[in-house]
């Protein structure tokens, strides 16, 4: 129940895209039930290793650490993703200029899949493209932006289960060839 698709914020996020690039964040909107530590350790945003390095911890240096977050933030490469559905390492969206989040109409853009994930994602795309039918790349089709995100089934409302966003990045915009 802590994840769930927001169709109006999605739309407004895709339409501002549109004149400029922008970046997608994830929050939380907890009031006590479940605990709150229990819900912000559910969803992180995930911070794109700094060109050239491997993933590390933040400097000790406060100063240094709010550089790098806001760095990693302000690339548009960070993503959301919802640590109760599993953890995104090896997730990657290929096929655009990755430090402008900018493609073309025609492009294809290739969703790379954490390890042992499967038939269990699904992907999930609003805006200017549609995915293709091998399930794992996405054409572009018309000026505008793009949403690509990364599904799992998860805990649904009393029982069973149902399709939840688990990987979500920042919206890529989509120019015209």
């Amino acid at each position: 129940m802590l994840v769930g698709p927001q169709p109006e914020p999605t739309a407004r996020l895709l339409e501002l895209t549109r004149e400029k690039p922008r970046v997608a964040l994830c929050s939380h909107d907890a009031h006590g039930l479940p605990r709150y530590e229990d819900v912000f350790q559910a969803l992180a945003m995930y911070l794109p290793p700094p060109e050239g390095t491997t993933p590390q911890l933040l400097p000790k240096d406060p100063r240094a650490a709010a550089e790098v977050v806001v760095k990693g933030l302000a690339s548009g490469r960070a993503l959301c993703a919802f640590r109760a559905l599993g953890e995104p390492e090896g997730f990657a969206l290929e096929g655009m200029d990755a430090e402008r989040r900018e493609a073309r109409v025609g492009d294809v853009l290739t969703v790379r899949l954490p390890p042992n994930t499967g038939d269990l994602v699904r992907i999930e795309v609003r805006g200017s493209g549609r995915l293709r039918p091998d399930g794992r790349s996405v054409e572009l089709v018309e000026e505008g932006a793009v949403q690509v995100e990364a599904w799992v089934r998860g805990p649904g409302g009393f029982f069973g289960t149902e399709w939840r966003p688990w990987i979500v990045p920042s919206p890529v915009r989509v120019l015209r060839r």
